[in-house]
């Protein structure tokens, strides 16, 4: 340690002391030079401070940047810095690990690397960059990568990609490492190829199809895809509940049958009553119906209480009961339960408050009883007719209207009081004797005058007329009545009376008027002025003056005539304003008339009466009707207006007279023969409605009919007769069949092995098996057939309720446990009582039982089990304390009975309804308000004792038989005589009365009743009553009465006066007296005639107010009669007895009708009042005058012809009654027919025809696409789907060292040509494709050595074999215009027509005659130049002429030579620059931050 510190000590020292140096300093004093050793700084050091002792410090030319200068022109850096390029002399710069190479070191250890470099964090240096990372290889320049051995570079990727010697694309594989292929994912190594080769691997397999690619499988004919993505066969019209085992061929699942070829429908062998057969064995209940133990049974909503569904909805009931509601039953007692409810069938039961009175009927309770009357409802009476309630329990009598003067003996019989006689039924009068004629007996033999009457006599009032009567008589009182003859002029007066009164004239006396001066009579009653001569048409107003009627002019003094203003042309003024028309003409206007045609004149006008014009462009069809006329006619159509044609329905216009029918969609092939229906031309049949094909004698298998009588083979076929054709495979078919070209189908039972071998097929497989032979499978060691393609383990015993594992091992099914080895049974978590476990989780019940929970059944009692519980099925077990009544119902049992009571629960008696408890086993009845004399025999009801009898409910009165008439029984057969009375026997007593009692008996004590017809004159005497009196006479005994002097019996009550000679229309007032009836007056002493207040004008007065009308003349008002025409005056009036005259603005039609008028006719309809008119039915008014037919809902694009009836317009077709339609000539495919002849295309079509719209697409369909939809595009046969919008060809072998350039055609790289067996490029010297001039050259050529057949059939198969994408006219592979046919010079089985380009397609091939595509996928240059995919490189077209191909081969020289040239210059070139560059130090520092002068620097190289 110590020598450590002095070595320091010493460094140090010797350190400073080489900063420190000694120099002779030479002075020259006083002419001496003298010498001496000064201390100053060593050379490169300077010093510092000032002072006596010297410090010096180190210097340095340039600054040391982040370091120290420690020595002359040497710089310490500081930690993390070094100096630049490790120069000592150089400045600090930071230090980075590993020199920060292609970087710049911006911070100690923070290396910033240069563009397109990365750090490696390893080195510290910077590393070129390769976006790809150079897999493979290294990067050595940034994006340029060096690749290992074995690999070569991608230029375009720059990433470094195994090599093989072998082509692995060609055998659809990918070079996985150097010299070694490995197939493509979706492909496995077909062993069995002598070179690499992959073959595509369909997963799911591809049976009946080809695997074309990976998971892409091609079916063959008849064939599709199935779910699984396998071929499976096709059966035309489908394969309902069955499997399409082979193609048409349909094989029902089990437990289904077979209806059709295509349907197979479940069997269920018990049959589905109720419902359909669902599945085999398994039936699904109709609607309303619901399974239950596999029986379909009805649903009743909401249940059937006390009965049964029978039906959906519908309920019965069970045996004695009856619906109530939908679904309840009531219990039916016959007979009905009056006052009560059927309890159970045949049951009643009383209602509270009433009680049995028998099975069917309960009756009310009334405690108390009803006197006279009856129990109506539980405590209340009614009482019996004829009486009313006087108190809660007891009626009384009742009279109607009562009883005035007396009272109600029994229900509507009074009787009177004293001196009081019956006059009605509730009416006792006074008896006066003698009567009071005009008055009244006020009380018993007193009279009193009825009001305004004063008495004559005791028994006689008069009538007071106050003023006397003139000739009269005083009737009644203020009532005068007139002699006859005379009649009222006031109250008091009356004066002579002319019936009918006497019109301007006056009664002389009774009966007779006198006629004032210049007047006559014309009847009895009327005098009229008189006019000599007459009036006509006007009347006599005033003596000699007549006067004409409104709107009628004097023509004379004695005759007026009609006025009609305007005139009346062709006609005659018949009545006022109201012209009428000539024979032959009808009104136009009011003043006008014009001719009539009867019929009108359709399409023309009348020109004279009954003739008709037509209108120009019309010609008469009838008299009355004139049609359009049409020049040439109008053929499959009709004249609809002159000069123009209307095709009939489905018929349009070929020209302006001729119609063609119409077939909607064409006749393709034939010709349209009617509407809608098409005709084929000659040797074309109907495929269709619109389109006929061409019809080829015994058809054409597998092939089409080209033209009639001519068939074509499908593509692979050849013809084996006319009508035949036949597929041709290569190689033959090995347990097989060519079944189409090129392919092979195996026979019944094999399947493919290879493309020409077949092997046994068993369908399905043969699980835990093998296939014996087709269709036979043979089971491995301890499996048994299930099926013919199933082994299942064989399990001895079976394995009930579950499936066997493995030989002779079982397994339980899910919810199934194990019993023994070879049985499960159910589970149900928590058992099931009562039942059983029916299927895991799910318990059914024994039988008579019913579930209560999930796990637990109770019994079932059909009724249920009233007070008790179901013990068992259908057995009741009482509750404790109840006995059973019925097999359902237990009662209360209750010990020693309950006697007029019911057991109401165990041991406690309740009592019936009246009953009350006497013991806690007896009831005995109640009667309320007890038994007087007797005891409650039943509730409510007393028994007497015996000797006593009922008198009320309650009370009982003593006996005596006989009665005790007008007494009472004092005790049991003992009488009492009343007060008043005496015994006449033991049981009478009768009334007695002093006196005695004239025609008449004792009634009661002191009062007599008088003997049958006689009433009470006193008290003690009786006199003879004529019931309803004797007016106008006396009784002379009991009902029969006798008439006073001058009176005569009307009826045997009543007398009236008698007047000699009777009065005829009036009353005999007194003896020999007449008087009218009111509204008569006299006519003589014995006659009345009726009178009519204001005469009868044109008629009689038949009776009082009623007048007759004269002949011809009917009743107009109560005083008035109008003249009668028969049959009316429609729209006129009668004015005169069968004359009629019309109203204004009308006309005569016939004697009694008037028809209105309208100016200017009603074209299809009728005058329906003057000046208006009313269309005809199914018509409308157009014009005041005019109707048009009607169509309901209108005639789109037509016009209504008649009603209902719509034509279309030209260019228009009926598509409904009310719609017409545009027709556009050839349809209008996609689209619809806007106008006549203009289609509009459907949303997403565009027109690419008049009558053709197209699917659109957006973007278009690229490359063989087309557009089969809006928006959606379809790829055409051999092209798929490269986007939504975009198809490419599709080569099914991917082309590998090619291009695909049309589809299934490859278009191969230099040193490839493409092979048709496999569809790939292979290598060049494999094959080699030359021009063929012809197809006989190259045949004679290629069969030199090889016999030739001479049939045609054999050339043409021959051809076919080996024309591969040609055509075969005439035996002669053919390729079309601008394709050259190519052979292999090698190989003479390959021909192939190849699209010829002009110009030679550089890096590319040739795609369509004279269009050139690129490899890359870009566009070419001029049409024709593609760049090289690698920028070097370029590839020769594989189709490419020789002098192409040497051309290349010289400008790839050339270039060679040239770039060889080229490298040699940019080399020295680039040494030469590096070097100039490398020592221009000064540019060098200022790029990397050095800063010194070059020239005295060492050589730094950059």
């Amino acid at each position: 340690m110590l020598i450590g510190k002095i070595l320091i000590l010493s460094l140090l020292i010797g350190f400073l002391e080489a900063q420190i140096c000694e120099v002779k300093q030479v002075r020259t004093v006083n002419g001496k030079r003298m010498e001496r050793k000064v201390q100053t700084c060593c050379r490169g050091y300077r010093r510092i401070g000032k002072g006596p002792k010297i410090s010096c410090v180190a210097t340095c030319q340039r600054p040391c940047g982040s370091g120290k200068c420690t020595k002359p022109n040497v710089c310490t850096c500081n930690a993390g810095y070094q100096n630049f390029n490790n120069v000592s002399s150089n400045r600090c710069v930071p230090a980075c690990k590993g020199g920060c190479s292609k970087g710049t070191c911006q911070s100690p250890g923070r290396c910033v690397c240069s563009k397109y470099h990365v750090l490696d964090t390893a080195s510290g240096n910077c590393l070129p960059h390769c976006p790809s990372g150079c897999p493979n290889g290294k990067c050595v320049l940034p994006n340029k990568c060096s690749c290992n051995a074995g690999y070569a570079l991608n230029a375009t990727s720059q990433s470094c990609q195994p090599s093989c010697d072998q082509n692995c694309a060609f055998g659809n594989g990918v070079c996985a490492a150097p010299n070694r292929c490995e197939c493509k994912t979706g492909y496995v190594l077909d062993k069995d190829s002598k070179s690499f080769m992959c073959r595509p691997v369909c997963r799911m397999g591809c049976d009946n199809g080809v695997c074309r690619a990976p998971d892409v499988c091609e079916c063959k004919k008849h064939y599709q895809k199935g779910p699984d993505r396998n071929c499976v066969p096709i059966c035309t019209d489908g394969c309902f509940n069955g499997n399409c085992t082979a193609p048409d061929v349909c094989e029902c699942h089990e437990g289904y049958l077979a209806i059709s070829d295509s349907v197979c429908l479940p069997i269920c062998s018990a049959g589905c009553p109720n419902g359909f057969c669902e599945a085999p064995d398994i039936c699904a209940c109709n609607e309303g119906y619901l399974k239950q133990d596999n029986i379909c049974a009805p649903v009743c909503k909401g249940g059937c209480e006390n009965g049964f569904c029978d039906s959906p909805g519908k309920c019965s009931c069970n045996e004695g009961y009856g619906k109530e509601t939908e679904n309840r039953c009531a219990p039916i007692c016959e007979g009905g339960c009056e006052n009560g409810f059927c309890e159970s069938p045949g049951k009643c039961s009383c209602n509270e408050g009433y009680g049995k009175e028998t099975e069917n009927r309960c009756a009310p309770i009334c405690e108390g009883g009803c006197e006279n009357g009856f129990c109506e409802s539980p405590g209340k009476c009614s009482c019996i007719e004829g009486f009313v309630e006087e108190a809660v329990n007891r009626c009384v009598p009742i009279c109607e209207g009562g009883c005035e003067n007396g009272f109600c003996e029994s229900p509507g019989k009074c009787s009177c009081n004293e001196g009081y006689r019956k006059e009605s039924e509730n009416r006792c009068a006074p008896i006066c004797e003698g009567g009071c004629e005009n008055g009244f007996c006020e009380s018993p033999g007193k009279c009193s005058c009825l009001e305004r009457y004063e008495k004559e006599s005791e028994n006689r009032c008069a009538p007071i007329c106050e003023g006397g009567c003139e000739n009269g008589f005083c009737e009644s009182p203020g009532k005068c009545s007139c002699n006859e003859g005379f009649g009222k002029e006031s109250e008091n007066r009356c004066v002579p009376i002319c019936e009918g009164g006497c019109e301007n004239g006056v009664c002389e006396s009774p009966g007779k008027c006198s006629c004032n001066e210049g007047f006559g009579k014309e009847t009895e009653n009327r005098c009229v002025p008189i006019c000599e001569d007459g009036c006509e048409n006007g009347f006599c107003e005033s003596p000699g003056k007549c006067s004409c009627l409104e709107r009628y002019e004097k023509e004379s003094e004695n005759r007026c005539a009609p006025i009609c203003e305007g005139g009346c042309e062709n006609g005659f003024c018949e009545s006022p304003g109201k012209c009428s028309c000539n024979e032959g003409f009808g009104k136009e206007s009011e003043n006008r008339c014009v001719p009539i045609c009867e019929g009108g004149c359709e399409n023309g006008f009348c020109e004279s009466p009954g003739k008709c014009s037509c209108n120009e462009g019309y010609g008469k069809e009838t008299e009355n009707r004139c049609a359009p006329i049409c020049e040439g006619g109008c053929e499959n159509g009709f004249c609809e207006s002159p000069g123009k044609c209307s095709c009939l329905e489905g018929y349009e216009k070929e020209t302006e007279n001729r119609c063609v029918p119409i077939c909607e969609g064409g006749c393709e092939n034939g010709f349209c023969e009617s509407p809608g229906k098409c005709s084929c031309n000659e040797g074309y049949g109907k495929e269709t409605d619109n389109r006929c094909v061409a019809i080829c004698e015994g058809g054409c298998e597998n092939g089409f009919c080209e033209s009639p009588g001519k068939c074509s083979c499908n593509e692979g076929y050849g013809k084996e007769t006319d009508n035949r054709c036949v597929a041709i495979c290569e190689g033959g078919c090995e347990n097989g069949f060519c079944e189409s070209p090129g392919k092979c189908s195996c026979l019944e039972g094999y399947g493919k092995e290879t493309e020409n071998r077949c092997a046994p097929i068993c369908e399905g497989g043969c699980e835990n098996g093998f296939c014996e032979s087709p269709g036979k499978c043979s089971c491995l060691e301890g499996y048994g057939k299930e099926t013919e393609n199933r082994c299942v383990p064989i399990c001895d015993a079976g394995c009930e309720n579950g499936f066997c594992e493995s030989p002779g091992k079982c397994s339980c099914n899910e919810g199934y446990g194990k019993e023994t080895d070879n049985r499960c049974v159910a589970i149900c978590e928590g058992g099931c009582e009562n039942g059983f476990c029916e299927s895991p989780g799910k318990c059914s019940c024994n039988e008579g039982y019913g579930k209560e929970t999930e796990n637990r059944c109770v019994p079932i009692c059909e009724g249920g089990c009233e007070n008790g519980f179901c013990e068992s099925p259908g057995k009741c077990s009482c509750n404790e304390g109840y006995g059973k009544e019925t097999e359902n119902r237990c009662v209360p049992i209750c010990e020693g009975g309950c006697e007029n009571g019911f057991c109401e629960s165990p041991g406690k008696c309740s009592c019936n309804e009246g009953y009350g408890k006497e013991t806690e086993n007896r009831c005995v009845p109640i009667c309320e308000g007890g038994c007087e004399n007797g005891f409650c025999e039943s509730p409510g009801k007393c028994s007497c004792n015996e000797g006593y009898g009922k008198e009320t409910e309650n009370r009982c009165v003593p006996i005596c038989e006989g009665g005790c008439e007008n007494g009472f029984c004092e005790s049991p057969g003992k009488c009492s005589c009343n007060e008043g009375y005496g015994k006449e026997t033991e049981n009478r007593c009768v009334p007695i009365c002093e006196g005695g009692c004239e025609n008449g008996f004792c009634e009661s004590p002191g009062k007599c009743s008088c003997n049958e017809g006689f009433g009470n004159e006193s008290e003690n005497r009786c006199v003879p009553i004529c019931e309803g009196g004797c007016e106008n006479g006396f009784c002379e005994s009991p009902g029969k009465c006798f008439c006073l002097e001058g009176y005569g019996k009307e009826t045997e009550n009543r007398c009236v006066p008698i007047c000699e000679g009777g009065c005829e229309n009036g009353f005999c007032e007194s003896p020999g007296k007449c008087s009218c009836n009111e509204g008569y007056g006299k006519e003589t002493e014995n006659r009345c005639v009726p009178i009519c207040e204001g005469g009868c004008e044109n008629g009689f007065c038949e009776s009082p107010g009623k007048c007759s009308c004269n002949e011809g003349f009917g009743n107009e008002s109560e005083n008035r009669c109008v003249p009668i025409c028969e049959g009316g005056c429609e729209n006129g009036f009668c004015e005169s007895p069968g004359k009629c005259f019309c109203l204004e603005g009308y006309g005569k039609e016939t004697e009694n009708r008037c028809v209105p008028i309208c100016e200017g006719g009603c074209e299809n309809g009728f005058c329906e009042s003057p000046g208006k008119c009313s269309c005809n039915e199914g018509y409308g008014k157009e014009t005041e005058n005019r109707c048009v037919p009607i169509c309901e809902a209108g005639c789109e694009n037509g016009f209504c012809e008649s009603p209902g009836k719509c034509s279309c317009n030209e260019g228009f077709g009926k598509e409904a009654e009310n719609r017409c339609f545009p027709i556009c000539e050839g349809g209008c495919e996609n689209g619809f027919c806007e106008s006549p002849g203009k289609c509009s295309c459907l949303e997403g079509y565009g027109k690419e025809t008049e009558n053709r719209c197209v699917p659109m697409c957006e973007t278009g369909c690229e490359n063989g696409g087309i557009c089969v939809a809006p928006g959606k595009c379809s790829c055409m046969e051999g092209y798929i789907k490269s986007g939504e919008s975009s198809c490419k060809f599709h080569c099914p072998n991917g082309c590998f060292n090619g291009s695909c350039v049309a589809p299934n055609l490859c278009v191969c790289v230099v040193g490839y040509v493409y092979e048709f067996s496999s569809g790939m490029c292979v290598p060049r010297n494999i094959y080699q494709l030359e021009p063929v001039s012809s197809t006989d050259s190259w045949y004679e050529e290629s069969t030199a050595s090889s016999e030739r057949s001479s049939s045609i059939g054999d050339l043409l198969v021959w051809c076919e074999k080996f024309c591969w994408n040609g055509t075969c006219v005439e035996e002669q592979c053919t390729c079309e215009p601008n394709y050259k046919l190519h052979r292999d010079e090698e190989d003479a089985g390959r021909l192939l027509c190849l699209p010829i380009c002009e110009r030679e397609c550089i890096n590319g091939y040739c795609l369509f005659p004279d269009v050139c595509a690129c490899f890359d996928g870009g566009e070419p240059a001029a049409g024709y130049l593609c760049q090289s995919p690698d920028g070097s490189a370029m590839l020769e077209h594989s189709h490419g002429r020789s002098t192409g191909k040497n051309r290349l081969i010289w400008l790839f020289i050339l270039v060679g030579i040239v770039s060889v040239v080229l490298s040699i210059v940019i080399a020295f070139l680039m040494c030469y620059i590096y070097k100039k560059h490398s020592y221009r130090v000064d540019k060098n520092e200022q790029k990397f931050g050095v800063y010194f002068s070059a020239n005295k620097a060492d050589i730094i190289r950059a």
